[in-house]
């Protein structure tokens, strides 16, 4: 997704997980990952922090598996504490503008999350059989 604003985690939740899989749609848009943190070709994901997405200081990272073929298909980093600690610093102060709009307009946000995810079913479902083992069609 383009705009991730509330996340929040817990004072000793140091692990900030963004993305579970990636597709071959996803992998040309590279603001959200980048293969620079290792010499193969498995894409790192990056974190979002502030609107923005950054790679990760972290020396710390976990292996997304295609539980199929147990195949490598992603690194996501352990976010460092000060990762964490700037995510949440971010979701505070992002909070108060959105605890004060209306109603009308979080509904037209959730409307348009509602049409993304319409939009891109077919490429969403390939994502979750990535994850399951099972075939869509």
């Amino acid at each position: 997704m383009r705009n991730l604003e509330g996340l929040s985690a817990g004072p000793k939740d140091h692990h900030l997980f963004l993305g579970s899989a990636v597709s071959s749609k996803v992998k040309s848009n590279s603001a959200w990952y980048s293969t620079s943190s290792f010499s193969s070709s498995v894409p790192a994901v990056k974190l979002f922090i502030d609107g923005k997405f950054v790679e990760s200081k972290s020396d710390k990272w976990i292996e997304i598996h295609n539980p199929a073929t147990n195949e490598v298909i992603g690194r996501v980093p352990q976010a460092t504490k000060a990762e964490m600690d700037a995510a949440i610093a971010s979701c505070k102060r992002a909070f108060p503008a959105w605890a004060d709009t209306s109603v009308l307009s979080r509904q037209q946000v959730l409307l348009r999350y509602q049409q993304l995810i319409k939009e891109n079913l077919k490429e969403i479902a390939k994502l979750i059989t990535v994850g399951t083992r099972e075939d869509p069609s």
